[in-house]
């Protein structure tokens, strides 16, 4: 994923948990990424598209923070 994209999403993560889903307009989340709102459907069809990405990247750092807990090499 590219640094834009990368921003759009964290930019998405932080006014999500601020003000919620439902009440962030595309345009507000682009603009706290930096970019334009037509950037922001480059990378994402819809705002659907966007929290999805949110969700797998917020699910992917959960499970580094998961997996670091357990041995490298596979034994518990």
């Amino acid at each position: 994923m590219n640094d834009k994209a990368m921003q759009l999403i964290e930019a998405s993560i932080d006014l999500f948990a601020q003000e919620g889903f439902w009440n962030t307009p595309t345009s507000r989340i682009a603009k706290h990424a930096g970019v334009g709102t037509g950037t922001l459907f480059n990378y994402f069809e819809s705002k659907d598209g966007l929290i999805d990405a949110v969700y797998k990247q917020l699910k992917q750092e959960w499970m580094v923070h998961l997996l670091a807990g357990f041995p490298q090499d596979g034994t518990l």
